[in-house]
C-alpha cells in the first residue's frame, strides 16, 4: 500500500466537504458543520496563504480517502497542532492513522524545525487516544472539563502531544514505512 500526503487543490474541495460531514467523521470532531461548495471554496482561499497551517489530501494507491492539516503553526514557541480523518471507510484499521502520525513527527520535528506537536482529543474518543496517540509516542497531558459543547452536552476533551527531544529518545523503536509530504 503506497501512502503518500499531496498538497490539497481546490478540485479535492467536494470530497473534503463529502468526507467532513459523514457522521463517522463528525463524531470526533469538536462541531458539526453543515458545509457548502461555496463556503469550501472560502475557506480554502484563507488557508491557501497563510501560513499557520499546512493541509494534505491523504492519498492511498492514488485515491485520495482523507484529509490531514498542520494547523496553528507557531514559529515563535516552536509548535503545532494537527488534525486528521480517514473519510473512507474501507481504508479505516489498516494501520495508515500510525504511519501518517509517525512520518509527521518527523516532518513536523526534522523538515519545520518545530519543538512541540500537540491534539486536544474528544475524550470518548478512546480508540484513537489509545490505539493511535499513545501507541505512537504521543502523551496524555491534561484534560479540559466539559471544554467542547455539542449535541447539547458538554465534552471534554483530553490534551496529548510530543517534542522533539521525546521523539528522538523514542523513534528507534519504530519500524514505519515512509510517507512522502508534497
Amino acid at each position: 500500500m503506497q501512502v503518500n500526503l499531496r498538497k490539497m487543490l481546490s478540485s479535492d474541495l467536494e470530497d473534503v466537504m463529502r468526507w467532513r460531514m459523514k457522521p463517522s467523521v463528525t463524531k470526533y470532531m469538536n462541531t458539526d458543520p453543515v458545509l457548502t461548495i461555496e463556503g469550501q471554496k472560502k475557506w480554502f482561499q484563507k488557508i491557501e496563504s497563510n501560513e499557520t497551517c499546512k493541509y494534505w489530501i491523504i492519498d492511498v494507491d492514488g485515491k485520495g480517502i482523507g484529509v490531514l492539516g498542520i494547523v496553528d503553526i507557531d514559529n515563535k514557541n516552536r509548535r503545532c497542532s494537527w488534525i486528521w480523518y480517514i473519510g473512507e471507510e474501507d481504508y479505516r484499521g489498516k494501520g495508515i492513522a500510525k504511519r501518517i502520525q509517525l512520518n509527521l513527527y518527523d516532518y513536523v520535528f526534522d523538515i519545520l524545525k518545530l519543538n512541540r506537536l500537540y491534539s486536544h482529543i474528544l475524550s470518548f474518543n478512546e480508540h484513537e487516544i489509545s490505539n493511535v496517540h499513545l501507541k505512537c509516542g504521543y502523551e496524555v497531558e491534561g484534560k479540559m472539563k466539559e471544554h467542547v459543547y455539542k449535541n447539547g452536552e458538554y465534552l471534554d476533551v483530553v490534551i496529548m502531544g510530543i517534542t522533539a527531544n521525546q521523539w528522538r529518545k523514542i523513534k528507534p523503536q519504530y519500524k514505519y514505512d515512509k510517507v512522502s509530504f508534497e
